[in-house]
């Protein structure tokens, strides 16, 4: 009688384990999926009435400040399948070659002094090289510190959009 009463107590909680795994995998059909992953696994969800940005390839143009050369002529492009590539040249020194960089990016949301903000950041994936940019009204991104603030300068750290 005891080994019966124990079997049906081991079936009853094997059958309860069932359903809810069935329950569960019904309630997660229901759930859009970019909401549980995005279509490419490396953006975080970004609504789309928000940010129209990432519907289609963004290039954006500019030269950055330099320690020791006049300045980093950067192009950079982020692509909807969250990849990007970097190409970055120093102006103002002899028979300097492009530096080129690929890699993955994502999409952040808010900063200190603003929730709503938007942040682009290249190299995500990796533990050191990660780079910042804050999209602006405009459209165009400025390049943010390591630890996602503004670069307190008179440089111009901004980015544009190119159309």
């Amino acid at each position: 009688m005891k080994k019966e009463r124990s079997y049906e107590i081991g079936m009853t909680a094997w059958v309860i384990g069932i359903v809810a795994i069935i329950v569960f995998i019904l309630l997660l059909a229901f759930v859009p999926r970019n909401l549980i992953a995005p279509e490419n696994g490396l953006r975080s969800f970004v609504p789309a009435a928000e940010d129209q940005a990432t519907s289609g390839t963004m290039r954006f143009v500019g030269m950055l400040p330099c320690d020791d050369c006049e300045g980093i002529r950067t192009e950079l492009e982020l692509r909807p399948n969250g990849t990007f590539t970097i190409e970055e040249t120093s102006i103002g020194k002899i028979a300097t070659q492009p530096h080129f960089q690929i890699g993955n990016w994502t999409t952040l949301r808010g900063t200190a002094r603003d929730l709503k903000a938007v942040i682009y950041q290249i190299n995500h994936d990796r533990l050191e090289g990660s780079r910042y940019f804050l999209l602006l009204a405009d459209g165009n991104i400025r390049l943010l510190d390591d630890h996602q603030n503004d670069i307190v300068s008179s440089l111009n750290y901004t980015l544009e959009r190119q159309k």
